[in-house]
């Protein structure tokens, strides 16, 4: 029983009663024992998602509610029902985080209490070994981000039957989620044939190791902050004689990859002349030697009834300008629309059609500037300027009426 009395030593020393959290609890002991230590030391909130994956699904959430509304704790519940397939775990995952970050956002709460323990913790460095990558950081983080909101773990230091032992001592119900008793998942696997088979002279042991290539990350991720020195843009030689080339890419993009990521986008380094690949909200670009990462841009479209002089971000309309950026614009032109390129853009000049790529190709615009591009089309839907290619042949003019000059 003493580690039950440190359990609730740690947990006074490190809370604080103004802190508004919300607790994840799916009436497994874990969680449970989770909400009871910290009904007392927080201003405590609730939140239980039911997948409907098992017999005893309403049972977990009836014991939640229940312990809720004995200890007068705010309750709240959701029904996901998976109907698509693919990965449940992944999706189910998704859809928690994402409806404890709506709640947190509506009642205005501080962060997200979580109830993994050391066995958890151990468990995913096991995963990750078995997957072959180099993660950013083995094991779990007593404190991440997720969905944009402040997730804690202040259990990792415990055992799950240190957990078990608190819900006895103290008479708090559980449940016992039976899918957990299976092998059906890789993690449960580990768990059954691995960790529950581990002495806790076993456990120290892999939490030393844990702690000790988390040290060597960090070294590393140091080293490589140091080598891009917040650049976005490294050439190909730099990058190649880079050691931990997947380090930089995960920092570059600001991601965790997976091994066979890494691998493709190695691959095509090495081989392809140029490429461009869309991850989440950032474009990997490889072109003119070198490799770059910026962030997509949203597409914009402005409507013009008449003739306009304004400024965005990415172009800016004018009575005067260079030769290349003016056109000739005629009444029956009208809706203007101004919005950047697209694949497959071309304008009609003199000698023919000039497709907008070619231009970019020939001048050496790189990618990034490309997707930004503005032009603009008059009523038809007919492309009649773009900046640095010029007017189209049917609206050549010595006196231009409006300009467009790319930012």
């Amino acid at each position: 029983m003493a580690m039950l009395s440190s359990l609730n030593l740690m947990f006074n020393n490190m809370t604080n009663k103004k802190k508004k959290v919300l607790i994840g609890c799916s009436g497994g002991p874990d969680s449970m024992a989770l909400l009871d230590m910290s009904k007392d030391k927080y201003d405590v909130y609730c939140a239980h998602v039911n997948y409907h994956k098992r017999k005893s699904a309403n049972r977990d959430e009836r014991i939640v509610k229940d312990y809720c509304l004995k200890n007068k704790i705010p309750f709240y519940s959701i029904d996901y029902k998976d109907k698509a397939g693919g990965n449940f775990q992944d999706k189910a995952r998704v859809f928690r985080y994402g409806y404890f970050s709506k709640l947190i956002k509506e009642l205005n709460l501080d962060m997200v209490l979580v109830a993994h323990h050391k066995d958890d913790l151990i468990e995913t460095y096991f995963l990750q070994e078995r997957r072959g990558s180099k993660p950013n950081h083995y094991g779990l983080k007593r404190s991440v981000k997720i969905s944009g909101v402040k997730v804690y773990r202040p259990l990792l230091k415990y055992s799950k039957q240190d957990l078990l032992d608190y819900c006895d001592k103290n008479l708090i119900p559980y449940g016992i989620d039976e899918s957990n008793l299976t092998d059906d998942y890789t993690r449960n696997k580990i768990r059954h044939q691995i960790v529950e088979k581990m002495s806790n002279k076993d456990k120290q042991y892999i939490i030393k190791e844990i702690n000790r290539k988390n040290k060597e990350n960090a070294n590393e991720l140091k080293k490589a902050k140091v080598f891009l020195n917040k650049r976005n843009k490294v050439s190909i030689k730099e990058f190649n004689d880079y050691d931990n080339k997947e380090l930089l890419l995960s920092l570059l993009l600001n991601k965790q990859l997976s091994n066979k990521e890494v691998k493709e986008i190695i691959r095509q380094i090495k081989e392809a002349k140029s490429f461009e690949i869309l991850m989440d909200d950032y474009y990997l670009v490889k072109e003119y030697d070198y490799i770059e990462v910026y962030k997509k841009d949203d597409d914009y479209q402005y409507t013009l009834n008449n003739l306009k002089y304004f400024k965005t971000k990415h172009f800016k309309t004018s009575k005067i300008g260079g030769n290349k950026e003016g056109v000739s614009i005629k009444k029956e032109d009208f809706p203007l629309t101004i919005r950047n390129y697209q694949n497959g853009d071309f304008i009609t000049m003199k000698y023919g059609k000039k497709k907008l790529n070619r231009f970019f190709i020939d001048n050496k615009i790189p990618s990034k500037m490309r997707k930004t591009w503005p032009v603009l089309l008059n009523s038809d839907g007919d492309i009649v300027l773009v900046p640095g290619i010029g007017c189209d042949l049917f609206h050549y003019s010595k006196k231009h009426n409006l300009y467009m000059i790319k930012l």
